[in-house]
């Protein structure tokens, strides 16, 4: 008779935190379950076909455990293992160590796991086990256990939120009825901002107003959103531009960005559609364009430079790039901003925040930075 058998789905990264709950398991069942694991050196002994080892593993499995980490996360792997295992009837289980299996990305979020916070919770392996092979083991994980757990799983600290990382961000286009053939042939401002206010009113969205300046300067709160109207005349010290510019609030990001791209869109304007993140202390950027070459270097699926524009980065497989530059631009009191470029037909908010992620993953966007 076939022992029940017990997969465990892990990033190698993981191992040295996993295999102490897989030998302790196997000392409270004695022996009467088999658990594949493998980065044990036993599951798959040397020599053997690693892909075959694991499909066989996996056919023989009637349970999963799916280990949600800081480090499994971001890998395909776990998920590609549970869409298999699920596919062929296994009971799949995430848990979660270091990560909450609640904040997920489907499927494994759609799947009933756990979460191992405490030497009890580190239980739940053995009240599953019971459950599905109709066992009766008793439950003798205690906090020791989990200490050695908890201090063997790599860390990573959690993504701050925007409004953290952020004090705002805006956006400014300006065109010139005299020279449009300056201004990529964009929309007259006047026009641009009465097409958003009438988008505004068409879905009934529920606006402030302000003017100011004889009532030259005209402005629209809605959303999270400032859109200020700007003509050349009411300027000190005029271009001949008139100019539109929109503030947005970083409170709730997604919401304001999905208005913002419909605005854009409404207003016609063309070639311009960007925002610019102001960090909030103690954030900051990387601004010395050496640094941030050599950090695109080193994530060459994540960036690819702009050949013609030194200093612009694109997201790979994304209409997303960004640059980093002083907005001063006279260099005695430098203000740094994140300016990030897309496209308001195709960038969804949640592109954009995982762009803005991935910033600080790899160190573009960083926390405390006191040099350039």
């Amino acid at each position: 008779m076939e022992k029940p058998t017990i997969f465990f789905s892990h990033s190698s990264k993981d191992r040295d935190a996993i295999l102490p709950i897989k030998e302790k398991l196997m000392k409270i069942t004695s022996g009467v379950i088999q658990i594949f694991m493998s980065s044990d050196g036993q599951s798959i002994p040397f020599g053997n076909n690693w892909v075959h080892k694991i499909e066989e593993g996996l056919n023989n499995a009637k349970i999963m455990f799916v280990f949600v980490t800081p480090t499994s996360i971001e890998s395909g792997w776990i998920y590609f293992e549970a869409g298999f295992a699920y596919s062929k009837g296994i009971d799949v289980i995430p848990v979660g160590v270091g990560v909450d299996i609640g904040s997920i990305k489907p499927p494994l979020s759609l799947l009933q796991g756990f979460n191992i916070t405490s030497g009890e919770s580190l239980n739940n392996f053995v009240t599953v086990i019971n459950k599905n092979f109709d066992l009766n083991f008793e439950t003798m994980f205690n906090e020791k256990d989990f200490q050695i757990l908890d201090t063997t799983i790599e860390k990573k600290e959690p993504i701050p939120q925007f409004n953290d990382i952020f004090t705002s961000a805006d956006y400014i286009v300006s065109a010139n009825k005299n020279h449009p053939e300056n201004y990529g042939g964009r929309a007259e401002i006047q026009t641009a901002f009465d097409a958003m206010q009438d988008y505004l009113k068409e879905n009934d969205y529920k606006i402030s107003i302000d003017r100011r300046f004889n009532h030259t300067i005209y402005s629209v709160l809605v959303n999270g959103l400032r859109i200020i109207q700007i003509p050349a005349s009411s300027k000190p010290r005029t271009d001949g531009s008139d100019d539109l510019k929109i503030n947005m609030s970083m409170f709730s990001f997604e919401d304001s960005f999905e208005l913002f791209k419909s605005l854009i869109i409404a207003s016609g304007i063309k070639n311009c559609s960007y925002l610019r993140f102001l960090p909030n202390a103690p954030y900051g950027y990387v601004t010395s364009k050496e640094t941030l070459s050599a950090i695109a270097y080193k994530n060459p699926d994540l960036l690819l430079p702009d050949s013609e524009h030194m200093g612009t980065y694109h997201f790979c497989n994304t209409d997303v790039a960004f640059t980093i530059y002083d907005k001063s631009f006279d260099g005695k009191n430098p203000q740094y901003v994140l300016s990030v470029g897309f496209s308001p037909e195709n960038t969804t908010a949640k592109q954009m925040v995982d762009c803005i992620e991935n910033l600080i993953n790899i160190g573009v966007i960083t926390k405390n930075i006191t040099t350039a």
